[in-house]
C-alpha cells in the first residue's frame, strides 16, 4: 500500500469526517447534532502523527471544503436582489469559512504536537476554542463557533452561563480529540502487535494489554470527568430556569409577538411593492395582538425609511398602535436620521439603524441605534448611535427590554453590555435576506439559546425571512417559525433581573485558552520534548 497520497482507507476517514461534520452543523438539508461530537475526530485521527503540515493542511482542505460545500454554499440564484458590487464582495468573503476552520484544525494540531497522549485532546480543545474565542475578542461577527452545533443539546450547554459558548466549545472538540487518540492507541497497538514475533508474542501479550488499558484509561478518564461535571451542572441549572422551576416561579412575563415579513427577496424597491409588504405587517401584528400578544415586534429594515415622522408613520404604524393592549408596544425596525450630520448636505447624510419602541398612544417611548456596523455592508451608509448599548424602558408590564440589530446577537458583548445596564430581557430585530435561501439564518438564530444560557434571559430572534425563535431562560425554544414563511409568531417572554458568572467575567475562558496555547506554542517550537 502505497505511503503518498490517499490511500482507500484515508478517502474512507476524510469521506467519513465529511458526513459527520455536515451532520451535526445547524442546517436545513440534512442535520443529526450529536454528529458534532465525533465529526471532528477522523480529521484529528489523520493528522495525529503527520509530521509534515502540508499533509496535515491538505487533509484540513480535503474535508472542509467538502464539509463547506454541503452545509455553508449559498445559492448565488437565491439572492436576486444584491448587486452586482455585492455579489461580488460576497464571493470574496465566502473563502473565509472554509479558511476558519482549516486554521484553528491546523493551529489546534500543530501547538498540541509535543503533547503526550492523554494530554493532548485538552491542549487540542483549548487551541481551538482560543482561535474561536479570538473573533469574538476582534468583534468580528463569525457565526461559526463549533459549540453551537450542540444548541439542542440542553443538558450540556447550560455550562453556558458560567463559561459562554466557548466552554460548549471546548466541550465538543475535545470530545472529537478524545475520540481520535482513542483511535491513535488502538492504531499503534495493532502496529506494535504486528511487528512482535510469533515466538514473542505470547510472552508481550499480558504487558501490551496493560500498557493498552493505562493508556485507554489516562485518555477517557478526563472526558468522563468533565461530562460528568457538565451534564450534572446541566441538570440542575435546567431545573432552577425551567418555567415551573426555583428562579422562575415569581418571575413576572409577557407575551411577545414575532413578525417574519418575508420580504425583499426580490429586486423590486418601487413605492407600491413597499407598501404592500407594510400592510401585510399590519394584518400579521393584528392577527399576533388577537392572539395575546401585548409586545410586537418588525424585523429589522421592516420599513427602510426614516419612519418617525413620515407618512407611512401615520399610515401603517398608527393604526395598528389602536388595536394593542394597555401598557403594550410595538418594536420598529427604521433608518434614522444622524444628528451629527443634520449641517451636510441630503445626498451625504448618514443614517442610524435603529429599533423604535412605540407605546398604544403612538408616541416613541424609546429608541436604540445600532453601535457595530459590518465594514462595507454598512458603514458606506449608516453611522454608530452616540447612546451605546442601552435598553428599551419599555414600561411597567414589558419592563427593561434590551434591543440588539442584526449581527450583534452573534458576539457575546453586545448581550453582555445590555443585561449590564439593566435589561430583564433581550431581542434581535435581523435582516438576513442578503442570505437568501442559504443555511445563514439558522447559524444565526441558534446563537440565540446561547446568548439566553450566559445571561439568564428570555432571548427573542426576529428575522425578516422567517425562523423566527423565542428562547427561555433555560435556552429551551418556545416557539419557533418556519423560514421564508409568511407568519407571526408568538410566545412568553420572562423578566429576570440576576446576572450569571459568563456575564460578570466575559470571555474568561477564552484568555484561559490563549494563555495555554501561548504555552503549547513555546513548548512546540523550544522545548526539548518537541518531536
Amino acid at each position: 500500500m502505497p505511503t503518498h497520497g490517499f490511500t482507500r482507507q484515508r478517502w474512507g476517514w476524510i469521506v467519513a469526517a465529511i458526513v459527520l461534520a455536515s451532520l451535526g452543523a445547524p442546517n436545513r438539508w440534512m442535520h443529526w447534532y450529536p454528529a458534532a461530537l465525533v465529526g471532528l475526530s477522523p480529521l484529528f485521527f489523520l493528522g495525529w502523527n503527520c509530521r509534515s503540515i502540508r499533509r496535515q493542511a491538505l487533509y484540513c482542505g480535503v474535508i472542509l471544503l467538502g464539509f463547506c460545500a454541503l452545509v455553508f454554499l449559498p445559492d448565488p440564484l437565491s439572492v436576486p436582489a444584491l448587486t452586482a458590487a455585492e455579489t461580488i464582495a460576497g464571493a470574496l468573503v465566502s473563502p473565509i469559512v472554509p479558511l476558519y476552520f482549516m486554521a484553528a484544525a491546523l493551529l489546534s494540531l500543530q501547538l498540541s504536537r509535543p503533547c503526550p497522549l492523554w494530554l493532548r485532546p485538552l491542549a487540542i480543545a483549548a487551541v481551538w476554542t482560543a482561535f474561536d474565542g479570538l473573533f469574538a475578542l476582534l468583534q468580528f461577527p463569525l457565526p461559526l463557533h463549533y459549540g453551537a452545533c450542540l444548541f439542542d443539546f440542553s443538558h450540556a450547554i447550560q455550562i453556558a452561563d458560567v463559561t459562554g459558548i466557548w466552554g460548549v466549545t471546548f466541550l465538543a472538540i475535545f470530545s472529537n480529540a478524545t475520540l481520535a487518540a482513542l483511535f491513535v492507541s488502538a492504531k499503534a497497538r495493532i502496529s506494535a502487535k504486528a511487528r512482535i514475533s510469533t515466538k514473542d508474542r505470547m510472552s508481550a501479550k499480558d504487558h501490551s494489554l496493560r500498557h493498552q488499558w493505562s493508556s485507554w484509561i489516562a485518555v477517557v478518564l478526563p472526558a468522563i470527568i468533565l461530562w460528568s461535571a457538565a451534564l450534572l451542572y446541566g441538570g440542575h441549572q435546567e431545573s432552577l430556569y425551567r418555567p415551573t422551576g426555583g428562579r422562575m416561579v415569581n418571575a413576572e412575563s409577557f407575551t411577545v409577538g414575532t413578525v417574519q415579513q418575508v420580504a425583499w427577496l426580490s429586486g423590486d424597491r418601487s413605492r407600491q411593492y413597499r407598501r404592500d409588504r407594510y400592510r401585510e405587517m399590519v394584518k400579521l401584528s393584528q392577527a399576533a395582538v388577537a392572539d395575546g400578544a401585548q409586545l410586537v415586534v418588525w424585523p429589522e429594515g421592516a420599513m427602510r425609511i426614516q419612519v418617525a415622522g413620515s407618512i407611512d408613520e401615520s399610515l401603517f404604524v398608527h393604526p395598528l398602535l389602536d388595536s394593542l393592549p394597555e401598557e403594550g408596544g410595538l418594536m420598529v425596525g427604521s433608518s434614522e436620521l444622524a444628528p451629527v450630520t443634520d449641517s451636510i448636505p441630503w445626498d451625504e447624510r448618514k443614517f442610524i439603524n435603529t429599533a423604535l419602541l412605540y407605546d398604544p398612544n403612538g408616541t416613541i417611548r424609546d429608541r436604540y441605534g445600532k453601535q457595530w456596523l459590518f465594514q462595507y455592508f454598512e458603514t458606506s451608509r449608516f453611522v454608530p448611535s452616540e447612546t451605546g448599548y442601552s435598553p428599551l424602558a419599555a414600561g411597567d408590564v414589558l419592563g427593561s427590554v434590551g434591543a440588539q440589530i442584526c449581527l450583534e446577537s452573534v458576539m457575546p458583548r453586545a448581550s453582555r453590555e445590555l443585561v449590564r445596564s439593566g435589561a430583564e430581557s433581550l431581542v434581535v430585530i435581523s435582516d438576513d435576506s442578503w442570505f437568501g435561501h442559504s443555511n445563514w439564518p439558522i447559524l444565526h438564530g441558534v446563537l440565540s439559546v446561547f446568548r439566553a444560557i450566559e445571561n439568564r434571559r428570555s432571548f427573542v430572534f426576529v428575522n425578516n425571512t422567517g425562523g423566527n425563535l423565542i428562547v427561555t431562560p433555560a435556552g429551551d425554544i418556545a416557539a419557533a417559525g418556519q423560514l421564508w414563511q409568511q407568519r407571526y409568531v408568538n410566545g412568553p417572554v420572562y423578566r429576570l433581573n440576576q446576572g450569571t458568572i459568563a456575564n460578570r467575567w466575559g470571555d474568561w475562558l477564552v484568555w484561559v485558552c490563549l494563555l495555554s496555547s501561548a504555552g503549547l506554542w513555546g513548548w512546540r517550537w523550544f522545548g526539548t520534548q518537541a518531536p
